[in-house]
């Protein structure tokens, strides 16, 4: 491995995995990791020095995956994936400062990227049941979903 001032993010994150790998962690979660850190984080952020990691460049990364990030090229990846980006970079760090690779952790200090607000929960019932009745989404002008009439009086 290269000295820590020149050790990218691409060098460490694969080494970070093999040893998450060794403890104990539940597969769909070790799975969870090793897609983000080779499908995501490694693509965008990968050449990037250790040591000048920084907020600015975690945010960019994870606002350019809000925006951007299905590898399908259709839009961004969702709110739970986002998040789940954020957790994977900031599980790594935190691995890298425990072993003194670095002094801190920039995810720390990361903003994370605002979400355009999420869909309306729809109750389990079809839509056209008797007791459902149409709400309103927050900021929306249109009908977003359906809820139970004796939570939303319509009248």
């Amino acid at each position: 491995m290269a000295e820590s001032g020149d050790l990218t993010l691409g060098q460490y994150l694969p080494d970070w995995l093999i040893s998450i790998s060794r403890s104990g962690l539940e597969p769909t979660t070790l799975t969870w990791y090793t897609s983000a850190v080779t499908r995501h984080i490694i693509p965008m952020l990968g050449a990037v020095k250790m040591d000048r990691l920084s907020p600015a460049t975690i945010e960019a990364f994870l606002t350019d995956k809000a925006e951007n990030g299905r590898l399908d090229g259709t839009g961004g990846l969702g709110p739970a994936s986002v998040r789940r980006l954020q957790v994977t970079s900031h599980k790594a760090l935190d691995a890298a400062v425990r072993k003194g690779m670095l002094h801190r952790n920039p995810a720390d200090l990361a903003e994370s990227p605002k979400m355009p607000p999420t869909g309306v929960c729809v109750a389990p019932r079809c839509a056209d049941s008797p007791g459902l009745t149409s709400i309103w989404t927050a900021g929306s002008s249109r009908y977003a979903g359906r809820r139970w009439s004796s939570t939303v009086d319509d009248t």
